[in-house]
């Protein structure tokens, strides 16, 4: 779903656009007001953060497992970003920069025990 043609470098590059970072900036300066977690409104951002996917795809590696967009992990990136669609999609996207930077092709791959304590001793 998420496949794509272009490095991730490539992709990398457009996801640390100033735009990109204007849009997560201004997200927090909106008088949209801060949401009660219900399962109803967890329901209604987990699809518009599909949404918001669905018009900037996060990283390929994002779809080689499916617990990468579980709704129990994007509802992770929605409840940090206090249910802010494009908050929690630029955050989303900034993990995988990360994860990309720290792992290379081992990124799409869940953690194990083994790769926590590297990505500890690493400093993330």
């Amino acid at each position: 779903f998420f496949a794509s043609d272009t490095s991730p470098s490539m992709q990398l590059s457009s996801w640390s656009s100033a735009s990109s970072y204007s849009e997560y900036v201004q997200s927090y300066f909106t008088s949209e007001p801060v949401l009660e977690e219900t399962p109803e409104v967890l329901q209604e951002k987990l699809r518009e953060l599909r949404q918001e996917f669905s018009k900037t795809p996060p990283h390929h590696f994002s779809g080689d497992h499916p617990s990468f967009l579980s709704p129990e992990f994007l509802a992770l990136f929605l409840r940090t970003e206090k249910f802010r669609v494009k908050a929690a999609a630029y955050r989303y996207r900034k993990y995988w920069e990360w994860r990309v930077r720290l792992f290379g092709d081992e990124a799409g791959r869940p953690f194990t025990a083994e790769k926590d304590r590297a990505a500890l001793e690493l400093g993330f």
